[in-house]
């Protein structure tokens, strides 16, 4: 990622480095982090001259393979002058989300996925097929919105992504390497703090349908953004809250007309065919009710899987950019939805359209996580030692342990980073006018002043 947005170039551009290695490696058995330092020593040496000064920036378990560095270096004469280490959002005490056996990950998975899926498999209520068909053919419903009637296999997509995750921890052995308490992390611990260092720690702002599907391709192309994946995860809400509202119309209409007879002085009863059909769609309510239950708390769902707890209440921002509507004219309609409306008119907008200005929409989110929590890393976490003075409110001291929180103040463009923009060097958020990433510093930009300090004057 890093190289695909020109990281190093734009470090070089600002005066702090002059020179990069980048150096991927991959995590699996057998390659624990000290092992993959060790390689990343022997790639540093090899582009080693005199007077060098090193900083090693980690993300994620990359901060871990940094801390495995200093602690082989400390110990080591490499001839190594290492001025600096920046970790991005490191669980340096262990992930809670890596102990995917201890959190009943897969069968928090399993359940939601067959909460999930029971309503698209009994089907859709004509009803609601038919309104829906209608309305994207007149152009008033979104594709997005249209595509969750492919609900099956977007379930199944989902569910794979999050087993591919707890099958990624357990092939790599981070379920026991990279927990709390596990001896790699106890080993860091004990090392010594040699060059100076910068803890970088996130929050998420979102719900954690962005941690669990922003990654997914199957109908998310090209750049992946939280408007567009909101819009979705709405339209998902509506399929299944139509469905409810509409078997449990047919409930109630099917029970004015089912009538039981019963023979007078027995106990024998009939009961004529819509009492069958009131019992039938009654069912399939209550399946897309589960399914709607699954989706809503898809929060929660998700941070019992990675290991969280408590339960936080945060804010959330989307921005809606503006739009053209065009509902009396279905030409321009249909031109908008297949691609060929030319944007230009919408300086001059056409007889019979209307300009919607966008709007900023606010949600509360209840939500079972750690309360400074990025969505994988828990703040207590993200401690650079497991003897350090946590006060994860108070930043000023988190700052003077080099602990650098990045809040979710919303007031803060800035603010409010979590696990998944922190490798991309990006922010998905939308700026104030509406586009991704718009008018909104990375905080390694905002650490550039540190690192200069730790290069000293005139050698980078």
């Amino acid at each position: 990622t890093w190289l695909e947005k020109n990281t190093p170039q734009e470090l070089i551009q600002l005066g702090v480095i002059d020179d990069t290695l980048m150096f991927d490696y991959s995590f699996g058995p057998g390659e624990a982090p000290d092992i993959i330092a060790s390689n990343l020593i022997l790639e540093i040496m090899s582009r080693n001259t005199s007077g060098d000064k090193w900083i090693i920036i980690g993300h994620s378990l990359g901060g871990l393979v940094a801390r495995a560095v200093e602690y082989e270096i400390s110990n080591n004469n490499y001839g190594i002058d290492l001025v600096g280490i920046i970790t991005i959002g490191t669980p340096h005490q262990g992930a809670p989300a890596a102990n995917v056996l201890a959190n009943n990950a897969q069968n928090i998975v399993d359940l939601w996925h067959s909460d999930a899926s029971q309503g698209p498999e009994v089907g859709p209520s004509s009803l609601v097929s038919l309104s829906m068909l209608i309305l994207w053919d007149a152009g008033l419903i979104s594709d997005e919105a249209w595509r969750t009637l492919l609900m099956p296999s977007y379930l199944d997509s989902v569910k794979a992504e999050a087993e591919e995750w707890i099958g990624l921890a357990q092939d790599t052995n981070a379920d026991e390497l990279l927990v709390p308490l596990s001896s790699l992390i106890q080993e860091l611990n004990s090392g010594t703090t040699v060059a100076p260092h910068r803890s970088i720690i996130g929050a998420e702002r979102s719900p954690t349908i962005m941690r669990w599907s922003s990654e997914m391709s199957t109908f998310f192309q090209g750049n992946y953004n939280e408007i567009e994946t909101m819009e979705f995860y709405n339209g998902i809400i509506e399929w299944y809250s139509s469905n409810v509202d509409a078997f449990d119309f047919e409930v109630g209409w099917y029970e004015f007309l089912c009538i039981k007879l019963c023979i007078p002085f027995t106990d024998i009863c009939y009961e004529n065919s819509y009492c069958d059909q009131r019992d039938n769609s009654r069912s399939k309510r209550d399946k897309w009710q589960l399914g709607l239950a699954a989706w809503q708390n898809i929060d929660n769902t998700w941070s019992q899987a990675i290991g969280c707890g408590d339960v936080y209440t945060y804010t959330t921002q989307i921005w809606h950019p503006g739009y053209l509507d065009c509902s009396n004219q279905r030409d321009i309609n249909f031109e908008i939805r297949n691609g060929t409306f030319d944007f230009e008119t919408l300086f001059n907008v056409p007889v019979g359209c209307e300009w919607i200005s966008g709007w900023m929409e606010t949600n509360t989110v209840v939500v079972n996580v750690a309360q400074k929590n990025d969505g994988l890393i828990q703040a207590n976490m993200a401690r650079w030692k497991s003897t350090d003075d946590w006060t994860p409110n108070n930043p000023t001291a988190m700052e003077n342990q080099g602990n650098y929180y990045y809040d979710d103040d919303p007031s803060d463009p800035t603010s409010g980073w979590n696990h998944s923009e922190m490798m991309r060097y990006t922010r998905i958020y939308p700026g104030t006018d509406g586009t991704p990433g718009a008018n909104i510093e990375t905080p390694l930009k905002d650490n550039a002043e540190w690192m200069l300090q730790q290069l000293g004057p005139g050698g980078n």
